[in-house]
């Protein structure tokens, strides 16, 4: 899912993008693993194939064509709108948080 929710969120951009996850598997893939896995034929260090090897093979197309930063960042936890133990007042400054966040990167 984090996957696609990154594909998505970059066919929505152009130009320059920092991409802020709380997944390291997302952030490690894209700064450290991608390149091995090519060089590798989309095989592991533990020599298992890549899984979601198409979702992968997608985010590098898109980040080919943009300026991509990807970091990650605990603090987008904090800003989830939909966080189950948030309740009442924190729970509306948390998604007012979120929305100006995506005011701020889209512009709407």
């Amino acid at each position: 899912m984090v996957l696609t929710a990154a594909i998505a969120g970059l066919e929505m951009t152009t130009g320059a993008v920092l991409v802020l996850s709380d997944q390291t598997y997302l952030v490690d893939g894209m700064n450290d693993w991608l390149e091995r896995w090519r060089g590798r034929d989309w095989i592991t260090a533990a020599g298992e194939p890549v899984k979601y090897r198409r979702e992968w093979e997608e985010l590098a197309r898109l980040a080919e064509v943009r300026d991509v930063e990807w970091r990650y960042s605990h603090e987008v936890r904090d800003r989830a709108p939909f966080q189950p133990q948030a309740k009442g007042a924190r729970q509306r400054r948390g998604y007012k948080r979120y929305r100006a966040g995506l005011r701020r990167v889209f512009g709407s």
